[in-house]
């Protein structure tokens, strides 16, 4: 429902292309978590751009609103198959996801509090498509937890606790989720040296992730230390636990011997 509300809210405040700009609309379609979306450019194919919106003074827009082009045609988005009034080409976030700059993570931009919708614009078969990663979740506490897109270090993008994107390959893993129905409840807290386990703070523990193999652990939260402390409780962290490695050789955060600190919490979000 909250996502309905936000496409009505921005349809009614996105500004429309210019009329002389050649544009064309895709409808989005659902994603394929295991669809190869790093797909080489060839010469023939046209060029994706990303570029900023300017006024009639030259002066960027309101908002510094961001455009996509493939070739000389202004890339617009269907949100929804059925209601071709939702149509958007502003977004509050765009970057290239692979080094032959043929996918393009975008969202829209963030209306009246509400969370922008994030899609995927990739070249497949030489044409562009739009792939919506969206999954519906019931989480009580959705509104709080999503957040889009979230930097993972400067190599990769998480989305809306779902999947982690990489910023070099375009290879996409789906998070797994602690219940199933919802998005993780929780921030992105930690992450191992190795960047393959996140950890997530959730209600009472930290729930953890190794990315690729889609393993899992969760750690109580011992601590009285209260969970919005993030000061204290990473202080804490660091005096009681430690990465452990399992016969997998996946790291999880588990409680350090006597006298044994954790030794690289770098990874820090």
């Amino acid at each position: 429902m909250k996502r309905i509300l936000y496409l009505l809210l921005l349809s009614a405040t996105v500004l429309s292309c210019g009329r002389n700009e050649k544009s064309q609309v895709y409808v989005a379609r659902s994603l394929n978590p295991q669809e190869d979306l790093n797909t080489r450019s060839n010469p023939e194919d046209a060029k994706f751009t990303i570029f900023n919106f300017v006024g009639e003074d030259g002066k960027p827009k309101k908002g510094d609103l961001i455009g996509i082009r493939y070739g000389d045609t202004l890339i617009r988005i269907q949100a929804d198959p059925k209601d071709k009034t939702l149509i958007h080409d502003h977004f509050g976030f765009a970057q290239f996801v692979n080094t032959d700059q043929t996918c393009i993570l975008v969202q829209l931009e963030n209306a009246k509090g509400l969370i922008g919708p994030v899609y995927i614009i990739a070249l497949k078969n030489g044409k562009p498509e739009v792939i919506n990663p969206y999954l519906a979740s019931s989480g009580k506490q959705d509104s709080k937890f999503t957040r889009g897109v979230s930097s993972v270090g400067k190599s990769a993008y998480l989305i809306n606790n779902d999947y982690l994107l990489s910023a070099v390959n375009a290879k996409l893993y789906p998070i797994k989720r602690q219940k199933e129905g919802e998005r993780i409840q929780g921030y992105l807290f930690l992450r191992s040296s190795d960047n393959e386990t996140l950890v997530f703070l959730v209600d009472g523990a930290f729930y953890q992730v190794h990315y690729p193999s889609g393993e899992t652990y969760t750690l109580p939260i011992t601590s009285r230390i209260a969970q919005d402390d993030e000061k204290g409780l990473y202080r804490w962290i660091q005096d009681n636990y430690i990465w452990i490695k399992n016969e997998k050789n996946i790291a999880f955060l588990k409680p350090a011997p006597t006298d044994n600190k954790i030794t690289d919490m770098r990874r820090k979000m």
